[in-house]
């Protein structure tokens, strides 16, 4: 098999696991604003640390696929300051800020990631 025709199938498979990945994170930052706003901080505060792990999957995978040609209209920076004010608000237990991070940043943009991720796969 050609090395551009395996490197355009991995390529392919990355963006749909991306696809599939980010749909379980968008659901999982939803029902982390969701327990943090019913009083449950801890149960929401549990379900952190593996969304985060997946979110650094997904920066790699995306990151790696940016380097190859794909994906190209994704604005790094505005993530980084998300995660840095989400760091900051950890770091003082402002659950109020915390769920609305959640909810109002990151949830969105990775439903606008989907968006890119889908318009790759219908190229």
């Amino acid at each position: 098999m050609n090395q551009d025709v395996k490197t355009e199938q991995l390529a392919k498979e990355t963006l749909q696991s991306c696809q599939e990945y980010i749909y379980k994170l968008a659901d999982a930052t939803v029902k982390i604003a969701e327990q943090i706003q019913s009083g449950n901080e801890g149960e929401g505060m549990r379900m952190i640390p593996p969304v985060l792990d997946g979110m650094q999957w997904l920066f790699e995978a995306m990151q790696g696929l940016q380097q190859h040609g794909y994906i190209l209209e994704i604005d790094w920076r505005a993530t980084v300051d998300k995660f840095k004010e989400l760091e900051a608000a950890l770091t003082v237990r402002d659950y109020v800020l915390i769920a609305d991070i959640f909810e109002y940043e990151i949830e969105p943009a990775l439903k606008e990631w989907l968006e890119k991720i889908e318009q790759s796969l219908d190229v």
